[in-house]
């Protein structure tokens, strides 16, 4: 029940506001959406790097315990 409730306030909010401060708030969602994106990409970047690093490393102490 308080979901709708909120809900139905965010909505009368939105209809309270300049068409300019919708653009606004729309702009900053979106925005704040990109950033996420951008924070995923570079901690999947670093993961996947992280798991490269372990590979040689695991490589070179096979081939040392091989030689």
């Amino acid at each position: 029940m308080s979901f709708r409730k909120s809900n139905r306030n965010a909505s009368k909010s939105r209809r309270n506001q300049s068409p300019a401060q919708r653009k606004k708030a729309f702009i900053a969602r979106n925005l704040h959406v990109r950033k996420h994106d951008e924070v995923m990409a570079y901690l999947y970047n670093y993961e996947t790097l992280e798991a490269e690093r372990m590979l040689k490393i695991t490589k070179r102490l096979l081939a040392e315990k091989q030689a």
